[in-house]
């Protein structure tokens, strides 16, 4: 039985001790906290362009993550204030208005129901083109 030691190569070896550490990498030494979320900054705020007397518009630009300098535009009812993201929102709620005669609080429970507004044409009976 040969008694020689094994190459160097051939020993097995334990991996090095590492101590846990609360560093983090980059700008956050030594902190455990998260980086910090700033709110949106205000690019406008005004009247809505091409939309009946009272609504306001409001742009706000992204100012964290990969959407970072994204602009989201939001229009508010005149009465009541209601926020709408998107122009196809603020045209379902005008239909809906058009139905509760400007009653912007009925008008906007229709227009959160999802309720389908279709204006109907009177039918007269016994009359032809």
């Amino acid at each position: 039985i040969d008694s020689t030691p094994p190459p160097d190569s051939a020993r097995k070896r334990k991996p090095p001790k590492i101590k846990p550490t609360n560093e983090l990498p980059g700008d956050a030494q030594s902190t455990n906290k998260r980086p910090t979320i700033l709110p949106p900054t205000e690019v406008f705020s005004g009247p809505a362009p091409k939309l009946p007397e009272g609504w306001t518009l409001k742009i706000t630009e992204r100012r964290n993550g990969k959407t970072k300098g994204t602009h989201d535009k939001y229009w508010y009812s005149p009465k009541e204030s209601k926020k709408f993201r998107s122009t196809t929102e603020v045209n379902k709620f005008l239909e809906a208005l058009k139905f509760t005669s400007g009653d912007e609080e009925e008008a906007y429970k229709a227009f959160k129901a999802n309720k389908v507004f279709v204006q109907v044409a009177p039918v007269l009976d016994g009359v032809k083109d």
